[in-house]
């Protein structure tokens, strides 16, 4: 196939030196790429239009020389392609998507003109074909010849020049493409934090840029412009649901619980044992129905995420994946998940707002626990070597469990208290003063920070105090650590 012999010949022309054990195609190849001598392939000199070569004869010599090496690969295609193989046959693109991402690796940062002219004619409708072309353009740019000298006097420069790439609006321009491109849902602010980063790396996976490591150069904002906007996702109808119906949209999903629409009170009251006053003061919340997940998300169906290439990230583990829940995951990579779930069912998964989770939790009590007054270890993952309101003292396991280990609450939901503390989406706020209503997300505002987000529910490391229905935490949004997961939320369609 034309795809092997690229490589071959792209090999050659890059690593002129053969590795053992070659095949007779490849022994060929190492031949040809022999009839190029090494002061033709070093960075700039490169054949006819050659950038920084000077001498007339020599830039003509490497040209001879690269039609050579051209002729001598063509020979080889026609010599291992096997029986049959035409004369015509080395025309014909059979170049892959694989192939293609594994070949332009190698000249991602190439200023080797010849190799990128070659992949160009043997992939030539691959994404990467058009980053190539980029690059030969501005290489062709550079090679273009100084004019001649002018007998007008020179005219001192009006302005300075330009200044160096990458510059706060190329961060802004990065930022708004990859909004569109649905890979990033934070502001457009021009500072290319971890976030950002992220979603570039992201980018750079899918379109086959090497590095991968997120930092923003012109060729990836060339080809971040060149991308078409993903087609929008036709809005999945979704059967209608009763209370505490359980369903799963595909195999890998978390499992879901289908809540009815009510209102609650959220918060604490001032007489609640060990509360904090961000738990206050206490509000009516009316809320639509929704869907939220019956466990915490786990190792496993993160796993299979990032095995499809939906969460740029894969966080180790400490005490086994499988059934435990994920953990070492902040707000920004549990937003993946969730992008990556809403794409592979076309139902709208998202994390549940701050008023969702406690009304889930809580499944109609007004208790500090959905246990009552008191918790106990029997019933929840947390440090119980300390009380709460009388409570007995007991085992403090310092480590997850899997999910589901303990007795569900009133509405079928595992875990609420303990386990590992969960994202929700909202921004953090000091108290409830001048919160939403209707049970949405509280996002930013004069008395909120959105570079935190909440966690809910306290973990395996925290005091029973910490994992009451009422109790607020919050974390940078980049962060996380051993104690931290999420579930999930579902809009179910009306």
């Amino acid at each position: 196939m034309r795809g092997i012999f690229l490589v071959f010949a792209l090999a050659a022309l890059l690593l002129p030196v053969a590795a053992s054990g070659q095949t007779v195609c490849e022994d060929a190849n190492t031949a040809c790429s022999g009839r190029i001598e090494p002061s033709c392939l070093t960075r700039g000199r490169v054949g006819a239009g050659a950038v920084g070569v000077d001498d007339v004869a020599a830039r003509g010599d490497c040209a001879a020389q690269f039609a050579s090496y051209r002729d001598c690969l063509a020979d080889v295609a026609r010599e291992c392609a096997g029986p049959g193989a035409g004369a015509g046959q080395g025309g014909a693109s059979s170049c892959t998507n694989e192939d293609a991402r594994q070949l332009y690796a190698p000249l991602a940062e190439s200023d080797n003109a010849d190799a990128l002219t070659l992949f160009i004619q043997t992939c030539p409708n691959s994404p990467q074909a058009n980053f190539a072309r980029l690059r030969l353009q501005g290489l062709q740019g550079a090679a273009a010849p100084a004019p001649e000298p002018s007998a007008v006097p020179a005219v001192e420069p009006s302005a300075p020049p330009p200044p160096a790439f990458p510059t706060k609006a190329d961060y802004r321009a990065a930022q708004t493409e990859l909004r569109r491109l649905r890979l990033y849902d934070s502001g457009i602010d021009g500072d290319w934090g971890p976030g950002s980063r992220r979603a570039m790396a992201a980018f750079q996976r899918q379109a086959g840029i090497a590095p991968a490591d997120g930092a923003l150069t012109e060729l990836s904002l060339a080809a971040l412009r060149l991308t078409p906007t993903p087609a929008p996702q036709p809005a999945a109808s979704a059967p209608s649901r009763a209370h505490g119906e359980t369903f799963k949209d595909c195999p890998q999903c978390p499992e879901m619980i289908a809540l009815r629409g009510g209102v609650f009170t959220m918060g604490s009251p001032d007489n609640e044992p060990e509360r904090d006053t961000d738990e206050g003061p206490q509000r009516r919340v009316t809320l639509a129905g929704f869907a939220v997940g019956k466990y915490e998300v786990t190792f496993a169906q993160w796993d299979a995420c990032a095995d499809a290439g939906g969460c740029s990230y894969r966080p180790k583990d400490a005490w086994g994946r499988g059934d435990q829940p994920v953990m070492r995951v902040s707000w920004n990579d549990a937003q993946e998940y969730v992008r990556w779930l809403s794409q592979q069912t076309g139902q709208t998964y998202r994390l549940p707002s701050e008023a969702e989770w406690e009304y889930a939790a809580r499944a109609g009590t007004e208790t500090p626990f959905h246990t009552g007054p008191r918790i106990t270890p029997e019933q929840a993952n947390f440090a119980a070597i300390h009380s709460y309101n009388g409570s007995a003292k007991g085992v403090w396991r310092k480590q997850t469990v899997p999910v589901g280990s303990f007795p569900a609450n009133g509405w079928g939901l595992h875990d609420v208290h303990g386990n590992v503390s969960e994202w929700v989406q909202d921004c953090r706020h000091f108290d409830y003063s001048g919160a939403p209503s209707d049970g949405s997300a509280w996002m930013n505002d004069r008395n909120g920070d959105c570079s935190s987000a909440v966690l809910r529910g306290g973990s395996w490391s925290r005091t029973p105090a910490v994992i009451r229905s009422a109790n607020r935490n919050r974390f940078f949004r980049d962060d996380s650590n051993s104690s931290i997961g999420f579930r999930v939320a579902q809009t179910l369609i009306r």
